[in-house]
Formats: C-alpha cells, structure tokens, sequence
C-alpha cells in the first residue's frame, strides 16, 4: 500500500494554488499535483473550484511551473 505524506502547497496569486503529493510504495516515491481556485462563497466560507477563467491561466501555468520545479528540487535532493 503506498504511503501518501501532508501535501506542499504553492501559492501564487488569484486564488490559484498547486498542491504537491509525495507518495512512497513499493515501486518506490513519485508525484502527484492537484491545482485548485480558493475563493469566498455567499456565506463567507472559503471554498475550492476546479474551474479557472482566462485571467487565470497564467497563474496557473505559474502554479505548474513551481510544482515542476519542486519535484525536481527534490529529486535532487534525493539522489545525493
């Protein structure tokens, strides 16, 4: 059974986070991502959408970007 650790999330503007789930098995660790759209209902409670609007995809490229490079960060960390 594979073991999934607390998520790393990344912040970037607009609402717009990724979280970065590392998972470890017995095929070894790998990555998974999941992107979201934070923001306020009518009764003030925050929640999360999954659906972005045009001035959104920039932010979220940027989200993508930074999930890239902490999977890869590490990565590195774990060869060394």
């Amino acid at each position: 059974m594979a073991k999934q650790n607390a998520p790393f999330t990344i912040n970037v503007g607009r609402g717009i986070k990724s979280k970065v789930w590392m998972n470890t098995g017995k095929k070894g660790t790998w990555y998974n991502v999941t992107f979201a759209r934070c923001y306020r209902d009518d009764d003030g409670e925050f929640q999360d959408s999954d659906s972005y609007s045009r001035d959104d995809l920039l932010h979220l490229a940027r989200a993508a970007e930074k999930a890239f490079d902490h999977i890869n960060e590490q990565l590195h960390s774990e060869d060394e």
